[in-house]
């Protein structure tokens, strides 16, 4: 979480760092998952942690050069198919697993993060950017976990719906 004692330009230096680590994280998922679902789950999310690493250095730019927050806008998951079965010459599911559960962790915290930030802002714009980012990596925790589940308990990659 973060330290409310933080300034803000600190908070969202921290903030990019870890977008930053989350999206090479996911990177590197994408290349060790041979399922395409998977595939297209990770490529998805390295995507969206980039955006908010450009929208969080957007907005510290617009801090720093007009003491200003940013409007964000919303962006969805948009990964095509919704499952798909693991067969022989996948990836060892207990490895998959491991990633998954690696990456809920990882949404749980950026969440908390975010929230923090928004507790931590007084201004309305970028209480409302917190709160969407905060949002969306609810929702990465919530792909995550089901694909957790579903690969866990069915042995097949699934989103929810």
């Amino acid at each position: 979480m973060i330290d409310l004692n933080l300034s803000i330009d600190d908070a969202l230096q921290i903030a990019k760092e870890a977008e930053q680590r989350t999206a090479d994280f996911y990177a590197d998922a994408y290349q060790k998952t041979k399922n395409p679902l998977g595939k297209s789950i990770f490529q998805e999310l390295t995507e969206f942690e980039r955006y908010h690493y450009r929208k969080l250095s957007e907005l510290e730019d617009s801090l720093r050069s007009r003491g200003s927050y940013i409007h964000y806008e919303n962006r969805e998951l948009s990964v095509s198919a919704v499952s798909s079965k693991i067969t022989e010459n996948e990836e060892n599911p207990k490895s998959a697993l491991e990633i998954l559960a690696m990456s809920m962790e990882i949404e749980i915290e950026a969440e908390k993060r975010y929230k923090g930030l928004q507790q931590q802002t007084i201004d309305p714009e970028g209480k409302d950017m917190f709160k969407k980012l905060a949002r969306e990596e609810a929702e990465h925790y919530r792909v995550v976990s089901n694909a957790y589940w579903n690969l866990s308990e069915k042995g097949i990659w699934k989103l929810p719906k």
